[in-house]
């Protein structure tokens, strides 16, 4: 079975030996797989470097003074081939007004190569989730391999898997594009997914348009395992989630192009250096059942957009 991009998705193609070539022709040629290694339960994994510094000639001033913060990293994982950096908090902040940890106890990866997530009580308090990718990535396909019955979830719990500016890991950041599973937004839902578009002007006022299924056309989980995935390109946008693991699967539960909504002024991002995969798990207060809640990530997978 192949893999090609098709109205900015993958879809299906049987043919081996074409998905052979074209993925010895994706690693050799893109200069962002010429990896650096990083060791973690001592084993080694490959981890994408930054993008080249040329690749951003016409960055604005904004973005030209992003790239200059620094910042000691609190926690750091490897999982996907990917250094991420987690938040940690000594303060509540947004969102939800949680604590953040970046603790072992929160976030770790298992004996079998799995990430987790935990919102999680510890020493009296529940603190929530919030880590990034320290590697921007660029124009292509993004995708997360999940084991979590997020239909499941409590009300007052959410996860998201976003692309956001990491200016800061010290508070939190809105992000740009954004799968998320909740129902702490939306009353009339019964459904927890949502897809979003958000356009951030000068840090304060952020515009944001939303695909949300509603009662009368929900997202219901066909099991344990299902796919998320947002294929960003300039100017355009495709939300995909699969009930089962692939990329994609025959199982499509949800889909959605976006391309700019004149009506409220939304459009989709650009990338810039700080544009990062970051992945979230919080509460509004103690979970609902005051119990922790887990989310599991068999698989974290990048596509570059095919040049």
């Amino acid at each position: 079975m192949n893999l090609k991009f098709s109205n900015g998705v993958f879809r299906q193609k049987n043919n081996n030996v074409f998905l052979t070539f074209c993925c010895s022709l994706v690693f050799t040629c893109l200069p962002v797989f010429v990896s650096a290694q990083y060791t973690t339960g001592g084993q080694k994994q490959e981890v994408f470097p930054p993008l080249p510094p040329d690749y951003f000639e016409k960055l604005t001033e904004r973005e030209q003074a992003q790239t200059k913060l620094s910042y000691p990293p609190p926690d750091t994982i490897v999982f996907g081939g990917i250094r991420w950096i987690a938040r940690n908090s000594s303060e509540r902040g947004e969102p939800s007004n949680s604590l953040f940890s970046g603790k072992s106890s929160e976030v770790f990866v298992d004996d079998n190569g799995k990430l987790h997530l935990k919102v999680n009580s510890r020493d009296g308090y529940w603190y929530s989730v919030d880590i990034a990718a320290d590697t921007a990535l660029g124009y292509g396909t993004y995708a997360i391999f999940t084991e979590t019955k997020f239909d499941a979830f409590p009300k007052n719990v959410a996860f998201e898997f976003s692309i956001a500016p990491d200016a800061t890991m010290d508070s939190y950041t809105p992000p740009s594009l954004a799968i998320q599973f909740t129902q702490l937004f939306e009353n009339t839902s019964i459904s927890p997914l949502r897809y979003l578009v958000a356009n951030i002007e000068q840090a304060i006022i952020q515009e944001r348009k939303e695909r949300i299924f509603r009662p009368d056309e929900p997202f219901r989980m066909g099991g344990l395992f299902s796919t998320h995935a947002m294929t960003w390109s300039p100017r355009h946008v495709e939300f995909a989630s699969y009930h089962d693991h692939g990329l994609p699967t025959p199982y499509l539960g949800a889909l959605w192009d976006f391309t700019g909504s004149p009506a409220t002024g939304v459009r989709v991002p650009e990338i810039t250096p700080t544009s990062v995969m970051r992945l979230r798990a919080w509460s509004a207060g103690a979970p609902i059942g005051d119990q922790p809640v887990e989310i599991i990530i068999k698989k974290i997978l990048f596509v570059p957009q095919q040049r």
